[in-house]
């Protein structure tokens, strides 16, 4: 049969209750050293490293406050919305437009305002190759980057 354990917690409340009556008697002594060699106040680990946190906590306040004298008193909120750049995919429009709507928007297409049909796509601009600074239809590729697929066909052959 296993021998069994006595609970940690009653040793450690038998030995805080030992340990208490003892706590008058030795601060009275380390007071009494202390009137007579003042140093010894210093080499008092509970003294010393009292004051260390202390005089830390009084340092990172002292940064804290002298670093906020430098931040902005009106912070800007958050965005709630974001502008898409939109083209008519319609060939006789061809009309590009902004929009502003809450990020994630997604309900494309949406109503040219040019030629009032509801052909408006998302647009991205070329950079490069034939219709280089026009805006062109946007499609996702593999990794749900936009992406104009028309941008290397030549305006001419697209029309």
């Amino acid at each position: 049969m296993p021998v069994e354990k006595d609970p940690k917690l009653g040793l450690y409340i038998d030995a805080f209750k030992a340990w208490l009556p003892t706590v008058r008697i030795r601060l009275a002594a380390w007071a009494e050293a202390c009137r007579e060699e003042p140093v010894l106040i210093w080499h008092t680990p509970a003294i010393r490293y009292s004051t260390y946190a202390v005089g830390a906590l009084i340092g990172i306040w002292v940064v804290t406050s002298f670093v906020g004298m430098w931040a902005p008193k009106n912070v800007i909120p958050p965005a709630r919305t974001a502008d898409f750049h939109i083209v008519c995919t319609n060939t006789a429009c061809r009309h590009h437009f902004v929009i502003n709507r809450k990020f994630g928007f997604d309900d494309f297409p949406v109503t040219c305002p040019k030629c009032k049909k509801e052909t408006g796509e998302r647009a991205v601009r070329c950079a490069g190759g034939p219709r280089d600074g026009e805006w062109v239809a946007a499609t996702l590729d593999d990794n749900d980057q936009l992406i104009g697929a028309d941008c290397s066909v030549p305006p001419s052959t697209k029309d």
